[in-house]
């Protein structure tokens, strides 16, 4: 993996995705940076980005940095790639339950172009059992291709992005050894902080956990 560059689409640039996007295309992989969002792709393209987040100050000076480079594509449409990561909001309804329409809709533009030895990441936080749902859509219909699939949540506090996405320690939940290696050497180009191999379930269980922990903890 370290070896071979591959193309990697992020999708969403939000807080998670553009950092991610930006560490990407700084380690040398060819990245398009896919977002629904017109405007907020033309701003990324024309250079005004900084306009948008005063807050990320070192998101600003790596996307300035970077601007220009050739392996680093901002987009919106969805191009054909070799690695997909999902970083989009799910935010909650007014029944309390989330809204994973957005991470559906993903998985369902990905569809389009999936191939054999395509990876799929979800960054996005997803309720337990989720990964499931979105294995029975892909195989209803791609079942006869040979893609692997794995959930990596997020950790990330908004200001401090890229430390957070460097440093932080990461878990990788994925259905076999293969993929696990798969994604541990993808992440492994930016992130400094150790990485831990679980099943699918145990992270997404972990990632739910976590938001529930200082979720108290803002609370007291």
């Amino acid at each position: 993996m370290q070896k071979q560059v591959l193309k990697v689409t992020t999708i969403g640039q939000g807080y998670v995705g553009l950092p991610l996007s930006l560490l990407l295309s700084k380690n040398k992989q060819i990245v398009c940076a896919y977002d629904n969002n017109l405007k907020l792709i033309e701003k990324f393209n024309n250079g005004t980005y900084g306009q948008l987040n005063e807050n990320e100050k070192e998101v600003i000076d790596l996307y300035h940095s970077l601007i220009k480079r050739k392996n680093l594509k901002f987009s919106n449409k969805l191009l054909p790639s070799d690695i997909y990561i999902l970083c989009v909001p799910t935010p909650i309804k007014n029944n309390k339950k989330p809204n994973l329409n957005f991470v559906f809709s993903a998985i369902k533009e990905i569809m389009q172009f999936l191939k054999n030895g395509d990876l799929i990441i979800i960054e996005s936080t997803i309720a337990i059992g989720t990964m499931k749902k979105i294995k029975k859509i892909i195989n209803s219909k791609c079942k006869e291709i040979n893609y692997s699939i794995a959930y990596c949540p997020e950790r990330v506090l908004p200001g401090n992005a890229i430390k957070e996405i460097v440093n932080n320690d990461r878990i990788i939940g994925a259905e076999n050894k293969k993929t696990h290696k798969f994604v541990t050497d993808l992440y492994k180009i930016f992130v400094k902080g150790d990485i831990y191999l679980t099943s699918i379930e145990v992270a997404e269980f972990t990632k739910l956990a976590e938001n529930s922990y200082r979720d108290t903890n803002i609370a007291f």
